[in-house]
């Protein structure tokens, strides 16, 4: 019997909001947003609705590579 495909958000690692901020230079509340209008991926744990938010590295990945805010150097 063959296990069941694993779940990308739970073997994958994950980033805070804060650290996506630090890294980026921008306020917490800028990268909120971006989760908000659906530019940045992200998911809440602890099942609550008001738990902190975490981002799979591949979606920050994608997002450091569309450079949202010219800071990244090539």
């Amino acid at each position: 019997m063959q296990a069941p495909p694993a779940d990308p958000l739970t073997t994958e690692n994950v980033l805070k909001v804060k650290e996506i901020a630090r890294f980026f230079r921008v306020h917490p509340s800028t990268i909120y947003r971006a989760i908000e209008a659906k530019d940045l991926l992200a998911y809440r744990v602890g099942g609550k609705k008001r738990g902190p938010l975490r981002v799979p590295q591949s979606a920050f990945e994608a997002y450091r590579d569309a450079d949202p805010f010219g800071t990244v150097a090539a």
